[in-house]
């Protein structure tokens, strides 16, 4: 999941995430987020797009869903 990227979900409708970028092709599959982990995940885009808007020229584009770096703290 660390390596999920936005363009390969699908937040509308049934909320699915495509799994791309395997060894196999047949390793390739669509999973079903469920409702709440969609909600989730779109308040997380809204919250990464206002740091983004706020750091500016600093922002480094990457597309990466997780960009933050967390703490067991």
């Amino acid at each position: 999941m660390l390596n999920l990227k936005w363009r390969d979900l699908s937040l509308e409708g049934s909320g699915e995430v495509a799994i791309h970028g395997t060894k196999t092709p047949r390793s390739q599959r669509t999973i079903s987020l469920g409702k709440e982990n969609v909600a989730q995940l779109r308040k997380w885009r809204k919250a990464q797009q206002l740091k983004r808007e706020k750091a500016g020229n600093k922002w480094v584009q990457s597309d990466y869903v997780f960009t933050e770096v967390f703490s067991a703290k």
